[in-house]
């Protein structure tokens, strides 16, 4: 496990030129996921992508050390950057929030050869659902139950997009 923070591709590149795969967990909603996407820039290697979002009301991330949430901002370094390898967006933890939904759009725009996004249900918890029952106010995660809200959100994902990208929602 490595802490890595936002740098510019010339910075990465030497060290990420070989990547296949990253995995990226532990990564908190509230401060964005755009900022991931620089791994795209400076590992031109990849193949596989997966994100794990937190979405632990609870604290329990199960990482003894964490960074907290903090606003992390990065600006891609341009906007005509094309990855030509990445075939592979697995997100664990998604829900319907219009950040994730403008944030896998990103990813389409920049993975051209993006070929299969895999969209998994945050892992259950059953601290988190204690808290949830116990105060009404606090809103869960949405996540599509049926075919019909899972065929809206692949048409909103690829509005605009000539892409034959296969969208597998919940299961593997």
């Amino acid at each position: 496990m490595v802490w890595i923070m936002p740098e510019e591709p010339k910075k990465l590149f030497p060290i990420f030129r070989n990547l296949k795969d990253v995995y990226l967990y532990n990564i908190s909603n509230d401060s964005g996921l755009d900022w991931t996407l620089f791994v795209l820039e400076g590992a031109p290697s990849l193949k596989s992508f997966h994100v794990k979002i937190s979405h632990h009301i609870c604290g329990g991330d199960g990482f003894e050390h964490n960074a907290g949430s903090s606003n992390v901002v990065w600006e891609a370094s341009s906007d005509i950057i094309k990855h030509k390898n990445l075939r592979l967006l697995d997100i664990i933890g998604f829900d319907t929030e219009e950040n994730l939904i403008k944030y896998i759009r990103l990813a389409i725009q920049r993975a051209i050869a993006l070929q299969r996004i895999h969209l998994h249900e945050k892992e259950p918890c059953e601290d988190c659902d204690d808290i949830y029952l116990n105060t009404p106010s606090l809103s869960r995660t949405r996540f599509p139950n049926n075919e019909q809200e899972k065929d809206l959100l692949r048409e909103q994902l690829l509005q605009g997009f000539s892409s034959s990208i296969e969208i597998i929602i919940g299961c593997y």
